[in-house]
């Protein structure tokens, strides 16, 4: 108190944040959370392979599928540089025998990602799997599909959500190490949501399709074992740690609820760095965010981690420098040598205690409603996004939130034109913290 000279305690050296959390200046043995004792180091199974370092992440990268032969050249040299998974984003059929020739896809992840029909996606990629020889449990990654993140997107109705999920999951039940349906938490996140939002609305969505595919006589523990989540790493560093750490927390407490039997280690948690905290005036300043969501991703508990380029583009130097991220990290950080370094941290337990009682406050409040469909017919969950997206946007125009390379020490050079995305009322679309200011201050026409 003498060193604050008699001011206000709590005004002074607390904080409070978007989700309502007060942060303390320090934290003590007192605020460790009792329970949270088995999801230290639980962020996978232990290594089979003796000597390898004991904490393992797939440092995956991104490749958006235009012409297969072009994107087969990118794969095969990112392959050859330090990746070990590969996230195909694709849209409409494609020729699997081009686009993965010479790839060796029982030694690395494969996730796929589709805005077309995902069950022909899937049909065709298993076609072309059976065809080559590859056998059912040399398959790993999954497919990063979420029939109600599509819903906020386009048209759809809940019963074909229900009925597309079932047919995915009776398709790829052979393979056991390849997940077809992801929590996409990281929509939430691009469309402006809090961290309690992005897990509530999530895990909200989650629990309407265990309980519609149990009438499609999908039972819980299949689809538990068969879903993965699907996440972003923001800016607020150890924010971001004790999200991670809460989602796998929840959604193994979920699968105890529903009577399935799992260990925490067996969550997989696929974590992509932030579009939402990316400027595009000076993009260079977007490496430092990069590297702070990966380190967060890591301690987090990413199983696998997708780094994206700091400057939106395929150019050979940004993709070299987004998977060597994770590599630095690795090498020459040592980040795999502790499996779980933020275990036991009096602030990350404390604050995961304020994360996961607010979002089981926030959960039951949508349930009361009838749960995350009838949120989203009223548009209840839409609204409330919306004003927590506009609150970080107006700080970010008026300068209340800071952001290096935008609104501080912003560069002189011509400044991209930007367009703010057309979004109905119905619709929750990927928006970027910056974007409004990028816009009111962009070069004139």
């Amino acid at each position: 108190m003498q060193d604050i000279r008699g001011k206000d305690f709590e005004a002074t050296l607390t904080t409070i944040n978007p989700d309502g959390i007060r942060i303390q200046p320090c934290y003590t043995e007192e605020d460790t959370v009792s329970g949270l004792e088995g999801y230290r180091n639980a962020f996978h199974p232990n290594p089979e392979i003796p000597g390898i370092p004991p904490r393992i992440w797939a440092n995956v990268g991104t490749f958006e599928v235009e012409d297969e032969k072009v994107s087969n050249r990118e794969i095969l040299h990112a392959l050859m540089n330090g990746i070990d998974g590969i996230f195909l984003k694709i849209d409409g059929p494609i020729d699997w025998a081009t686009l993965l020739k010479d790839v060796g896809i029982q030694y690395i992840k494969v996730y796929l990602e589709t805005e077309g029909s995902v069950l022909e996606l899937w049909e065709s990629f298993k076609s072309w799997i059976q065809a080559a020889g590859i056998k059912p449990a040399e398959l790993h990654g999954g497919i990063i599909w979420d029939g109600f993140v599509q819903a906020l997107q386009y048209p759809l109705e809940k019963e074909d959500i229900y009925v597309n999920a079932a047919s995915l999951l009776a398709s790829v039940k052979a393979y056991p190490d390849f997940r077809p349906l992801a929590i996409r938490f990281s929509h939430y996140h691009q469309a402006g949501a809090t961290a309690v939002q992005e897990l509530a609305y999530g895990f909200a969505s989650f629990i309407e399709l265990v309980d519609g595919l149990e009438k499609h006589g999908i039972s819980p523990a299949d689809l538990f074992s068969n879903c993965f989540v699907c996440i972003e790493a923001g800016g607020d560093f150890f924010g971001e740690i004790a999200k991670i750490k809460s989602a796998r927390v929840i959604f193994h407490q979920l699968a105890t609820l529903y009577g399935v039997s799992m260990e925490p280690a067996m969550v997989e948690i696929f974590v992509g760095t932030s579009n939402w905290t990316k400027s595009t005036w000076d993009v260079n300043t977007n490496l430092l965010r990069n590297t702070s969501e990966a380190m967060a991703a890591i301690f987090g508990g990413c199983n696998a981690l997708a780094v994206g380029t700091h400057d939106f583009s395929k150019a050979d130097f940004s993709t070299r420098m987004a998977r060597n991220i994770s590599n630095i990290l690795k090498e020459e950080s040592f980040l795999d040598k502790v499996v779980d370094p933020a275990a036991g941290s009096y602030y990350l337990e404390a604050l995961i205690r304020e994360i996961l009682g607010k979002v089981k406050s926030k959960l039951i409040d949508i349930e009361k409603i009838g749960g995350w469909w009838q949120a989203f017919e009223s548009g209840q969950m839409q609204n409330e996004i919306r004003a927590a997206r506009g609150k970080s946007m107006v700080a970010v125009l008026e300068g209340k939130s800071p952001k290096i390379g935008s609104n501080k020490f912003a560069p002189n050079e011509s400044r991209p034109n930007v367009e703010l995305p057309q979004e109905q009322v119905w619709q929750l679309l990927p928006w970027r913290e910056t974007l409004l200011f990028e816009h009111q201050n962009q070069n004139p026409a």
